[in-house]
């Protein structure tokens, strides 16, 4: 069991040699930059994808919700906070989905609508 034992220790540092020589080389000092540089290029070019996309939406509740999205993403806003976020802005798009129609058919039901998303997005003060 020693032999075995002693076997694996000499090759484990064999192997470890091995490697730190072949990463603390030029080569390889060059590569692990390299690779670096490609993981640095790769979140610089989604973080710009993102906000690309913010700029180009259209739509004023679609691009707060995307730049809520994007905060989420980078950390910046907390999870609870986004979902709260997200549910305003799905609130305010159902209010605007069936403004034209209920204020031209029942206007009763337009000012209850209105009234019930008001409390939604104003909460517990509204």
């Amino acid at each position: 069991m020693n032999r075995l034992f002693n076997f694996s220790v000499r090759h484990d540092k064999a192997w470890m040699k091995h490697t730190t020589d072949k990463i603390l080389s030029n080569k390889g000092a060059q590569a692990t930059m390299y690779r670096d540089m490609a993981a640095l290029e790769h979140t610089r070019a989604t973080l710009f994808a993102r906000e690309l996309a913010e700029r180009e939406t259209e739509d004023v509740l679609d691009r707060a919700l995307l730049k809520a999205k994007n905060a989420k993403l980078n950390g910046v806003l907390p999870a609870p906070e986004f979902h709260r976020i997200s549910e305003k802005v799905d609130s305010l798009k159902k209010l605007r989905f069936v403004e034209e129609y209920e204020l031209h058919q029942d206007k009763a039901m337009y000012e209850w609508i209105k009234y019930k998303v008001a409390a939604e997005i104003g909460g517990p003060e509204e």
